[in-house]
């Protein structure tokens, strides 16, 4: 399966980036087993994994509505514990990924809307 057309409305800048440096609630881009991947980070590091929900199985209104609740916690175990279980993984979105795995680690930034 791949990424909805529909993110090309709504994902902008990609920078490349390290697992240490992201936090719960990033948008990513990479590669993992030669496949492009892209997925927002639940938790960027626990015992050697990234925890992330695919956006292949999430609707561009999905992520946007999950970002606007990651902004209300406070902090990985919340997110953790919020979307492991949630409506969102129903279409089997939650992942984890082995960190040695992951290259051309990018952190994708969303296009700002504009204003009508």
């Amino acid at each position: 399966m791949s990424l909805d057309p529909s993110y090309k409305e709504v994902l902008g800048t990609r920078k490349f980036a390290s697992v240490g440096s992201l936090k719960p609630g990033s948008l990513i881009q990479f590669t993992y087993n030669m496949e492009q991947k892209h997925a927002l980070v639940l938790n960027p590091n626990w015992e050697g994994k990234l925890h992330a929900l695919s956006l292949v199985g999430l609707s561009p209104e999905d992520t946007k509505q999950i970002l606007a609740e990651v902004s209300n916690l406070n902090n990985s175990a919340d997110i953790y514990e919020t979307y492991k279980n949630s409506k969102y993984t129903m279409g089997r979105s939650y992942r984890t990924y082995l960190i040695n795995k992951i290259s051309a680690l990018r952190e994708i930034y969303l296009k700002r809307e504009e204003k009508k």
